[in-house]
Order: C-alpha cells, then structure tokens, then sequence
C-alpha cells in the first residue's frame, strides 16, 4: 500500500505527515482571535476569507498535553468544514511512495495513525484527516 502524497509538519521533535488531498493552506496564526470556555485544545479562530476557521493544537488533540502557541496552521477541509491545526513548522510535501508502512507504529485500536513513513532521515507518523475530525467532533459535542 502507498500513501498519497503528504505534506510534514513538525510539532516538538516529532513530524507528521497529512494527505495533501485535505490541505486548504497554510496560515500565519499571528491574528488568533482566542475563545474564552473553547475545547480542549483550541486555541481560538482564525479568518480565513469571510469565514472563521476554529484553531485546535495538533501536539493537544493527538495526546492531550496542554495547547501551546503554534508557528503556523495548516488548513484543512474535512467533510462540509473547514478547520485548522496548530503546528510549529511546515517543512515539506513528499511522495512517500513504498516508504509508507500502514499501520506501522499505529497502538491498537488508535485510527489517528494510518501508519509511517521515511522523509529522508526522519520518520513521519501519517494521520488520518478523517479520524481528527472524529475525535475533534465527539470533544466539542462531549463539553458541558
């Protein structure tokens, strides 16, 4: 099985990799607009034309650590909306090709990692935009 192509993001020392498939763009996140009781993991909204676009932390979302200012967002489109993850860089888009190992480094049962991929020296861990809306979905239904 072969990825589609991916564009890597760092956050921390780890990178992850993203179906550019589901990628709007990239945003400066210098004009966050903070949401006072927001999710977990949200850092606030962004504009992004005449829309709002809700800002969560990818390093939150993927373990629950707290948010932490991001560098950049990566905008994606997932189903009828759009949304955005905070991340500290965007470093490339590549074509993993016979690299990618599905499933690989992925714990059982966690559909957030579709499986990993070599991007010259680093490992990328490759999400599933779908499983993110999911999860992003089912905190923002379960806050009080």
């Amino acid at each position: 099985m072969t990825a589609p192509a991916l564009l890597v993001a760092r956050v921390g020392s780890e990178r992850y990799g993203l179906d550019v498939g589901a990628v709007r763009g990239v945003m400066d996140v210098a004009d966050v607009t903070p949401v006072p009781g927001g999710a977990p993991g949200l850092l606030g909204v962004l504009r992004r034309g005449p829309h709002f676009v809700p800002l969560f932390s990818l390093e939150a979302v993927l373990d629950g650590a707290g948010a932490r200012p991001a560098g950049c967002a990566v905008v994606l489109t997932l189903g009828d909306a759009d949304l955005a993850l905070g991340v500290d860089e965007v470093e490339t888009v590549t074509a993993p090709g016979a690299a990618f190992l599905a499933g690989s480094g992925a714990p059982a049962g966690d559909r957030l990692v579709r499986g990993v991929c070599r991007c010259g020296e680093a490992l990328v861990t490759v999400l599933d935009p779908g499983a993110l809306a999911a999860r992003l979905t089912a905190e923002r239904e379960s806050d009080p």
